[in-house]
C-alpha cells in the first residue's frame, strides 16, 4: 500500500514539474498567462500524497513491531 502512494506522489510531481516547462519551452505561444489557486491546490495535494506515504509507511513499521512485541509477550520470551 505504502507503494502505491509513493508512486502516485511522483506521478503527481512529474506532471507538476513537466506541465510549466511545457508552457515556459513554447516559443509560438508568447502570451501572458498565471497558473492560479488549481495550480497550487495541486502542489497542496502533492504534498499531502507524500505526507500520506510516510504516515503509512511508519504505520505499517510500528505495526510490525508492535506484533512481534505481542508474540514475544504471550510465548514468554526474554529480549
Amino acid at each position: 500500500m505504502c507503494v502505491y502512494v509513493n508512486m502516485t506522489a511522483v506521478c503527481c510531481t512529474v506532471a507538476l514539474v513537466t506541465y510549466p516547462t511545457a508552457i515556459e519551452m513554447d516559443w509560438w505561444n508568447h502570451s501572458l498567462h498565471g497558473y492560479g489557486a488549481g495550480y497550487g491546490l495541486a502542489w497542496m495535494t502533492n504534498c499531502l500524497f507524500i505526507v500520506a506515504t510516510v504516515c503509512m509507511c511508519l504505520d505499517d513499521i510500528v505495526g510490525s513491531l508492535c506484533s512481534r512485541h505481542k508474540r514475544r509477550m504471550v510465548t514468554g520470551d526474554r529480549v
